[in-house]
């Protein structure tokens, strides 16, 4: 039962720190919701480029036809995401 005692302490550290990190977070809303667009189309960015990868790499037929489907659909997203930022 002792050995389970600092994984309980890191527990209570980290609702600790988010609670506080939270309730900093809540004082900037205006920022705070253009850095959660500017983050999201960083992660579509990231996810289209890996799939742009995978689809540069892929030897097998059926599975390029696949991966071209789903960079259409990724690159749309990422598209109107961008969009949705700027405006």
């Amino acid at each position: 039962a002792w050995q389970l005692w600092p994984f309980l302490a890191w527990g209570v550290l980290i609702i600790i720190l988010h609670n506080v990190a939270m309730a900093g977070l809540h004082t900037i809303s205006g920022p705070l919701a253009t850095l959660n667009i500017v983050n999201f189309v960083d992660m579509r960015n990231a996810r289209t480029f890996l799939i742009a990868q995978e689809l540069t790499w892929e030897t097998n037929i059926t599975t390029l036809a696949k991966q071209r489907i789903a960079m259409t659909y990724y690159m749309a997203l990422l598209r109107q995401e961008y969009n949705a930022m700027l405006y």
